[in-house]
């Protein structure tokens, strides 16, 4: 999920900075001292989460999202729980007062994973109802690629380029891996780690920290884990 900070505490941008860069499934793509600067960030650059303190300088937090054409999940930040109530009116994800302790950032994160896996899914299941393609096109080695989703084995972000690996090959190509999500169905594949989708139904062995598809061995970070366990493996244990 991509987010930006509002904050014009330095101190308290730091510490919000040192949060996010634990938490494997957020990548911090600004930080604001102004709410009208991030307003016009967030303007031509469409956010997965903001994570707003509520007093700043020029406008509040709460009037700079009121402005904004579509609905980012928003965290408002703050030190008084005045606010509370028309945070809430906007559909915020979440309220901390301040200080922000890790632990407490970590829930409102998993919160809004959960809110913007929820809406990718009902937005996919649409597509999908009207959609049987089995196969996209991407651009590598200065060609056009077909490749069967039924193919990929897995995914993987590298800086600017995403590499997918298949049944049979190998290709880069220059997309953002929430371009690649928004392509491929989902339904069947997962995100095991920042760095990593995975084809769900080639996964041939799990650990805590690994996951095996054929001779591939991928990390498995913390933050996907229970997700990951819960999707793949469900009841499908054998039984003693």
């Amino acid at each position: 999920m991509t987010c930006i900070i509002v904050e014009d505490n330095e101190l308290e941008a730091d510490y919000m900075v040192s949060h996010i860069n634990r938490i494997d499934f957020l990548e911090l793509k600004g930080i604001f001292n102004q709410a009208l600067n991030a307003q016009k960030y967030l303007m031509s650059n469409e956010t997965d989460l903001v994570i707003s303190d509520i007093m700043l300088p020029d406008i509040t937090g709460l009037q700079m999202i009121k402005t904004l054409k579509y609905s980012p999940q928003v965290i408002f930040t703050t030190s008084f729980s005045d606010y509370a109530v028309e945070g809430f009116n906007l559909e915020a994800t979440d309220y901390i007062v301040k200080p922000v302790t890790f632990e407490r950032f970590l829930s409102s994160a998993n919160r809004a994973l959960k809110k913007h896996t929820q809406a990718m899914a009902a937005v996919r299941n649409n597509e999908e109802a009207g959609n049987d393609e089995n196969h996209f096109f991407i651009r590598s080695d200065f060609s056009f690629v077909k490749v069967q989703f039924t193919d990929i084995l897995y995914i993987e972000s590298v800086k600017d380029y995403v590499r997918l690996v298949t049944t049979n090959s190998s290709h880069i190509t220059s997309m953002t891996m929430k371009a690649i999500e928004e392509q491929i169905p989902m339904r069947d594949f997962i995100r095991v780690h920042r760095s990593f989708i995975v084809n769900a139904t080639k996964i041939d062995a799990l650990k805590n920290d690994e996951v095996t598809l054929g001779k591939h061995t991928l990390p498995v970070s913390e933050s996907y884990r229970e997700n990951l366990f819960k999707t793949v493996v469900g009841t499908k244990i054998v039984k003693r």
